[in-house]
């Protein structure tokens, strides 16, 4: 039996031929009602209804090319706009500006400067929300940092000839017949290793999403959804450049979001974060479906994003 399409009796917001939602009510209004007139496009068309409860939503902040200023001083902030649902508005701002909540203040910001756009995704939470947290440790040897020492001191203080008897003389401590030795006699040179904290590495995450369209309606905002992220997560070729510069592709604000509520404070928040990778599925179940139109019957969207600053602890009390 073919498989028709059928439009919804009832849609929640009318919208003009720029898809921007016109008069739109209910628990996503502040979704369109922001103040910036966003593009918004949303999966399931029932996205604000009781029964799915909590979105994601995904705003793009385009990339202007802006070089980096000596002894500028850059400051971050985030604010929530826009009510209940409103979105995160992320900001660099020259020194000499007026900001509040400062997330993070360098004399080194090497990110290129971004503006919020009005391309706003919102989709259902997905079933796995992951985040990685990941500290770096090294072992340090300290016999092998004593030895470094001294071999650099008696240089300095000898010239080339000293350190190289100096260094000799530390290598000795290492060879083969010095170990031989100590092992005939049941002993071992100790490194007396330590365990150092390097750093931390930026968080990243990924989320997947399903994508079962139920009219010809949702599997156009479906397609234009898909092309957005992939759109935005792409550099583009600068043409000035005779094609040997790349513009550096768009970033994104996350939030996650409680209809009703505002964002879910159970959940930590996003910094602004890249698209790193994009997997799109038109076949996830291993046979080729699609509509009468061509369009597929299921997608399967996979997106994994990486935070552009690090997240320590003072951060993360801050909710992060």
């Amino acid at each position: 039996m073919p498989i028709t399409f059928s439009e919804p009796s009832t849609t929640p917001t009318s919208r003009n031929n720029n898809n921007l939602a016109v008069g739109a009510t209910g628990p996503l209004a502040a979704l369109y009602s922001n103040g910036y007139k966003p593009t918004v496009l949303q999966y399931p068309s029932d996205l604000g209804s009781a029964q799915k409860g909590h979105i994601v939503s995904f705003t793009a902040c385009v990339t202007s090319g802006q070089s980096y200023e000596e002894n500028n001083t850059y400051s971050f902030t985030d604010e929530i706009t826009g009510g209940a649902d409103g979105f995160i508005a992320a900001k660099a701002t020259a020194s000499g500006g007026s900001t509040t909540d400062v997330d993070q203040k360098t004399d080194l910001f090497w990110q290129p400067a971004r503006k919020r756009g009005t391309d706003v995704i919102s989709l259902y939470m997905p079933d796995t929300l992951n985040f990685a947290y990941n500290s770096s440790y090294s072992n340090l040897s300290v016999k092998d940092a004593v030895q470094s020492a001294i071999t650099g001191i008696v240089g300095a203080l000898g010239g080339d000839k000293a350190k190289e008897v100096a260094s000799g003389a530390a290598s000795a401590i290492d060879s083969p017949i010095a170990k031989l030795g100590l092992n005939k006699a049941g002993k071992a040179i100790n490194p007396m290793n330590q365990l150092v904290f390097d750093g931390i590495d930026f968080r990243s995450f990924q989320m997947t999403f399903q994508f079962t369209p139920k009219s010809a309606a949702e599997s156009s905002q479906i397609q234009k959804i898909i092309q957005t992220f992939r759109s935005h997560a792409a550099p583009e070729i600068s043409s000035g450049s005779g094609g040997m510069l790349f513009t550096v592709p768009d970033s994104w604000i996350i939030q996650f979001i409680q209809v009703g509520q505002g964002e879910n404070p159970w959940v930590n928040k996003v910094k602004e974060s890249v698209l790193e990778h994009i997997d799109v599925n038109y076949s996830p179940n291993g046979i080729w479906s699609t509509h009468p139109d061509g369009s597929p019957t299921q997608i399967n969207l996979t997106l994994s994003f990486k935070e552009i600053q690090l997240v320590d602890r003072t951060q993360i009390n801050k909710g992060y």
